[in-house]
């Protein structure tokens, strides 16, 4: 058996090896920061005040009529603000933060 010397193996050095976990760990915080900016829901502005659930109204119609920017944080915000858990019905409240 004949060892071939002209495939020789190179080890990255110590300083490539710290670049290289650096490189890492900047990506893994960049990462995270995007994970977290993202779960926090973009901004949404309602004209504050209630409104009397009448026969047709969604959460999301009311939504849009009295929302903008994100209208699913402001959908979620005003279920919250409402204490809705599912469906709507007239003469409910709905409450716009």
């Amino acid at each position: 058996m004949v060892l071939d010397t002209t495939d020789q193996v190179s080890y990255p050095d110590h300083m490539e090896v710290t670049r290289m976990k650096f490189a890492g760990l900047i990506a893994l915080t960049i990462g995270a920061f995007g994970l977290v900016s993202t779960c926090q829901g973009e901004t949404y502005s309602c004209q504050s005040g209630s409104h009397i659930v009448q026969p047709g109204d969604t959460i999301w119609s009311l939504v849009e009529k009295r929302c903008t920017g994100d209208l699913r944080t402001a959908t979620y915000e005003v279920r919250k603000a409402s204490d809705i858990d599912g469906t709507i019905y007239p003469g409910d409240l709905v409450v716009f933060p």
